[in-house]
């Protein structure tokens, strides 16, 4: 069972009837860019693309992602470490068995970092197996990038109010509802019941083209899975809770009371580095 949906009017005050819909002639039809455009309309699902790539990755070896990505390093430097395992680069990994493959090293393509085949392997296991690696150095990422959000449906329309800080323009809301249930494999708790609070969950951006890039981007995110976690609520305490994922939203559509609100005119630049730290960018 879903939560019962909050009405338009509680939202921002105001008559259902005042919802502004986006231009009709871009609304309907996805963009190859970002630009000034809409994303298409309805409710957007979070778990459709998430299951496609699991099956798509399930049964891979890390040895076979790790392929797409790496090189091998011929002769590994004498006084360089593995930060995964501590090592120098030129013993053998912190992870081996005493084989052959012990003193292998890799390096990614991207940063140029390097590390035992062994650690990356381990690193890749004891992650969601998705298909993707992060560099632990670094932090670049190597495929598409998934979370652990449990399923649930965001929404978007535009309103007519103005953000401080944005007198020129009205304001897209974007409502994220997640539907009730346990914990899954990838959660801390499988089996566990999951927590909800303060759901659903609101976040405001100016109707501007920056604005309507960055929700673009924040759809990418949320298919994806990014957008919320489970750990500990840092508003109530409690363990288990849907939290948000270090993607921050505007919550206050009138006042800035703790940053949570507009004007602040760094926000939209500090979202977007946001995003890209979870590979969601205009490129990806």
């Amino acid at each position: 069972m879903w939560k019962k949906k909050i009405s338009i009017r509680s939202l921002f005050g105001g008559s259902s009837s005042s919802r502004v819909q986006p231009n009709a002639a871009s609304h309907g039809q996805r963009n190859a860019g970002y630009g000034s455009q809409f994303p298409p309309a309805g409710k957007i699902l979070n778990y459709e693309k998430s299951t496609k790539q699991k099956s798509a990755s399930a049964g891979m070896s890390a040895e076979k992602i790790l392929k797409k990505y790496v090189t091998v390093v011929a002769a590994a430097p004498k006084d360089e470490d593995c930060c995964i395992c501590y090592e120098r680069l030129s013993e053998a990994s912190g992870h081996g068995v005493g084989g052959p493959e012990d003193r292998v090293v890799l390096q990614l393509e991207k940063c140029s970092h390097m590390y035992h085949k062994l650690c990356l392997t381990a690193l890749y296991d004891s992650g969601p197996k998705d298909g993707c690696i992060q560099c632990p150095a670094c932090k670049t990422i190597y495929g598409e990038k998934t979370g652990s959000c449990p399923r649930g449906e965001m929404d978007y329309q535009v309103i007519p109010h103005s953000l401080a800080g944005h007198p020129d323009c009205k304001t897209i809301q974007i409502i994220y509802n997640i539907e009730p249930g346990v914990q899954g494999p990838e959660h801390p708790a499988p089996g566990q019941r999951y927590y909800l609070t303060a759901f659903p969950r609101i976040g405001y951006l100016p109707d501007n083209e920056k604005g309507r890039k960055v929700l673009q981007l924040l759809i990418v995110a949320w298919k994806r899975r990014l957008t919320f976690t489970i750990g500990r609520s840092h508003t109530t305490g409690r363990d288990h809770s849907v939290t948000w994922n270090e993607i921050h939203h505007k919550t206050e559509l009138h006042g800035n009371h703790g940053e949570h609100g507009f004007p602040d005119p760094k926000y939209l630049d500090n979202l977007l580095a946001e995003l890209a730290v979870h590979g969601v960018t205009e490129i990806s």
